[in-house]
């Protein structure tokens, strides 16, 4: 017996719980930083292990930061359209400075060499690594439901 899936027109993506992604985008950017840096770590590597530490806290900033300004700009387009200007410079200017602090900061790792580089331009690739974690899992779900459900 075959079981065939109706697709709601209401609800395109089903029940594939998308409203949890950013938890699980910070739990796989928290796995993959720890597990990185433990691997640096075991071998030898420490100083390499901070750089990409000071990464991945600067990139869970910007992901932090882009979140909260995404989310002020939502709620404000909602509520009123009369004090949308006034309320959305702060999340512009907000959005400038941050690519300002995480510029100052890879100038300093860079130029004063303090730190490695690699370990630290690796570590702003976590959220990167995270959002391809879960866009393969998203594709793999897709299969395995087609595949279980049949393809329509």
């Amino acid at each position: 017996m075959r079981v065939t899936r109706i697709m709601d027109d209401r609800n395109p993506f089903g029940n594939w719980n998308i409203g949890n992604v950013e938890n699980r985008l910070v739990t796989i950017s928290l796995l993959i930083a720890l597990f990185v840096t433990s691997v640096l770590l075991l071998l030898g590597k420490f100083l390499l292990a901070l750089s990409f530490t000071l990464g991945a806290l600067i990139s869970f900033l910007n992901f932090l930061w882009l979140k909260q300004g995404i989310d002020t700009l939502i709620t404000t387009t909602k509520k009123d359209s009369k004090g949308i200007k006034r309320s959305i410079r702060p999340v512009i200017l907000k959005y400038f400075l941050r690519y300002i602090f995480i510029g100052l900061i890879l100038y300093v790792i860079v130029y004063f060499e303090s730190f490695e580089a690699v370990g630290a331009f690796a570590g702003l690739f976590l959220f990167v690594a995270a959002v391809l974690i879960e866009c393969c899992y998203h594709l793999i779900k897709g299969i395995v439901e087609d595949f279980i459900y049949g393809a329509s």
